[in-house]
């Protein structure tokens, strides 16, 4: 019912068989077009269904105004769960930042400019923090292997040495290897 009146008999939202995402689209072009803008995105996205007439879009535009925030709150606990579950099986991962940018591709459709902007810098932070993760590991790695020839060389000098106090050929061909001179 638009307004206190009765539901019009040409009203689409049901009746044309749209999903509720197709619903809400329409509900964001339309507030957002010129009415001959909106039949020809109407035509191209939703071929196949009868647009109704223009005071018929605005009745349904204004119902659906109602329902708006109620539709935001379902959205937004929709992806906060999915982020939830994304987040315990793969934390800074690709799929979380590939879900971060989704959000933001959807919120930038249906016109929240904010939003977007905000699940967008969100999906380039968590790449950022990757990279940096990487970019540590990698340096804990060269550490580590640096250790190793560091220990390897201290092994080679403990080693006994030859009669006249000298080190052995094996002893620098374990100092030199362990080093990465060969």
């Amino acid at each position: 019912m638009a307004n206190g009146r009765k539901t019009r008999s040409d009203r689409w939202d049901a009746k044309a068989g749209l999903t509720d995402e197709q619903v809400w689209r329409a509900y964001d072009v339309f507030g957002r077009s010129a009415w001959a803008e909106f039949l020809a995105w109407a035509e191209k996205e939703l071929p196949g269904v009868k647009v109704p007439c223009r005071n018929s879009m605005y009745d349904w535009h204004a119902d659906m105004a109602g329902k708006e925030a109620e539709h935001k709150v379902r959205q937004s606990r929709e992806a906060r769960d999915e982020i939830g579950v994304i987040a315990k099986t793969a934390a800074l991962d690709d799929e979380l930042i590939a879900a971060y940018k989704s959000m933001g591709a959807r919120a930038a459709l249906l016109g929240n400019k904010d939003e977007a902007v905000k699940l967008t810098m969100t999906a380039i932070d968590l790449a950022n923090q990757q990279l940096k993760a990487e970019a540590l590991r990698l340096q804990r790695d060269k550490f580590d292997a640096a250790e190793r020839r560091l220990q390897a060389v201290r092994d080679a000098l403990a080693a006994p040495k030859t009669s006249d106090g000298g080190l052995s050929a094996e002893t620098l061909r374990k100092i030199e290897q362990a080093a990465g001179l060969l």
